[in-house]
Formats: structure tokens, C-alpha cells, sequence
């Protein structure tokens, strides 16, 4: 589980409170225009949970149902449109949630390779076809400590290439759609989490991102109702949580680092629930 998803978790239990709750106008849905299930959803969302249909954004994402998106048409049909609808004078500084629905894509391609380095990545792919030139050597020599060195040497090249060709790049849409009033951002790998040890009430450039989604309208259509009869007996059930133990070595975002999030997440579960915690 990443670190995202943890915070995103935590924010849940943190709702249970009623001054972290959201209000129905800080909401937008997201709906494909072209997939008329997508729109019914998003409307019997607004119905049940008194949302304006006003706060519906239909945009036109394909006809059918596919999983992916470009990060070209990602930009230009989803995001873009979305940027523009939160910033108007309407919705300035209102929204806080952001609801993708069935019919929205849960995936975004790569960027593809950055411009006007394509130099530079020859210079790098000459001098990693040297490092492991010198990798083999040290093997064959025996210097075990040398040779790892050069394996971090190696790794450190490789990075900067992956990033240059776009490798490493895609990502989820509501991951990205998070971040979709930072405009201009690095693609490769991941960001820093700003949510990480700030307060409940965050500035509002970072957004919650929530879906509603299933194999089938009706499915998708049924975790609203669940929800609000949930809201009304209590949760009830497990709450399994994979943490393995590891020792946090203080490294931000090292796999001790993320064990140590998931704990906390424990820990959190079992003060804000009456839910069994299973770790």
C-alpha cells in the first residue's frame, strides 16, 4: 500500500469527526459525457447526497468503457477542463473533493521521451555502456566492494535515463487528478505527499480524489447506498492491514518508512472504530 493511499484511508477515519467533513458544494463529479451510465451515476449520486447537479462535470471521454487514457488526452479532456471549471469564479476556492464515476478511465499513460535531450541521453548511455565495461572487470578481478560501487554508479545512470525516455511515467488518473491544480509537475516516478504531517485543514491545492466505480452500472450505482446505510448502523467487520514489521530507518519513503505509516494506520483504526484491526 503507498503512502498516498494510507493518508487517503486516515482521512476517512478523520471524517468520522463532523469538522472534517465535507459539505455537498465542495464536491465536483467527474462523469463520461459519452457513457450515459457514467451521467446516471453521477446524478443519483447528487440525488442521495443532495449535491447541486451543478457540481456535475460530463466531460467526453470516449465512447465505451476503457480503462486508459493518454497523458495527451488526459491533459486536454480531462484535466484541463477540470482545472478550468474549479478555477472559475463559480467554484473558486470551493472545491475540495474531487468524484470520478464508472465511464472515467483509471489510467494515464506515459509522457513519452522529454524534448531536446537527446544528446544528453547519448552521453548517458555511453557512459553506463562504461560502467558496465568496468562492472565485469572488477567481477572478474574480485573486488566485491568496488563492484558494488559501480552497481550504484550504474543504477544512479539508469535513473536519469528512465526519466529522459519517459519511463516510469504513467500513473492512476485520480493519482494524477490530485495534483491537477500544481499545473506543471515532474512525471517520473512520484511526487512528495504535502499531506504528510500537515493539519486536517490543508490548503486547498491538493485535492481528495474518490471513485465510484464497479464492474456494472448497477454495482457502482450500489456503493452509494451502501454507504449511506453504513453512515446509519456504524461500519462493522475487519480491518485488514498488511504491515510486515519493518524497522524504520528514517529514510523518507523507504520501505520502513511506508511500514511504519501503515502501523500508525492501525493504530488509528483502532481509536476511531470499533472495528477488529488484523495486521
Amino acid at each position: 500500500m503507498s503512502r498516498r493511499i494510507a493518508v487517503a484511508i486516515s482521512l476517512i477515519f478523520l471524517a468520522a469527526e463532523p469538522a472534517y467533513g465535507l459539505r455537498p458544494d465542495e464536491i465536483l463529479i467527474i462523469a463520461n459525457a459519452n457513457v450515459p451510465a457514467s451521467v446516471r451515476i453521477a446524478k443519483y449520486y447528487c440525488a442521495k447526497r443532495k449535491v447541486l447537479t451543478d457540481n456535475i462535470l460530463a466531460l467526453p471521454l470516449g465512447v465505451g468503457l476503457s480503462d486508459s487514457i493518454t497523458r495527451a488526452d488526459y491533459e486536454k479532456r480531462l484535466a484541463g477542463p477540470i482545472r478550468k471549471k474549479i478555477s472559475s469564479a463559480e467554484f473558486a476556492g470551493k472545491i475540495r473533493c474531487l468524484l470520478t464515476t464508472y465511464g472515467v478511465p483509471i489510467k494515464v499513460g506515459g509522457r513519452g521521451p522529454l524534448k531536446d535531450r537527446q544528446n544528453e541521453l547519448k552521453r548517458l548511455e555511453k557512459l553506463i555502456r562504461e560502467e558496465k565495461s568496468e562492472i565485469e572487470h572488477l567481477e572478474r578481478a574480485g573486488s566485491i566492494e568496488s563492484v558494488e560501487q559501480e552497481k550504484r554508479a550504474n543504477r544512479r545512470l539508469q535513473s536519469k535515463i528512465d526519466r529522459i525516455i519517459g519511463k516510469e511515467t504513467n500513473a492512476s488518473v485520480d493519482s494524477e487528478l490530485s495534483m491537477v491544480l500544481f499545473g506543471d509537475y515532474e512525471l517520473y516516478r512520484w511526487q512528495p505527499n504535502e499531506l504528510i504531517n500537515s493539519a486536517p485543514y490543508w490548503e486547498y491545492k491538493t485535492l481528495m480524489v474518490c471513485r465510484l466505480d464497479g464492474p456494472s452500472e448497477e454495482i457502482a450505482r450500489g456503493l452509494v447506498d451502501k454507504a449511506i446505510a453504513a453512515e446509519k448502523t456504524g461500519l462493522n467487520g475487519a480491518v485488514y492491514i498488511d504491515s510486515q514489521g519493518i524497522a524504520d530507518d528514517k529514510k523518507l519513503y523507504s520501505r520502513g518508512y511506508f511500514d511504519r505509516s501503515l502501523r500508525n494506520l492501525a493504530v488509528l483504526a483502532k481509536l476511531r472504530t470499533e472495528m477488529l484491526v488484523k495486521q
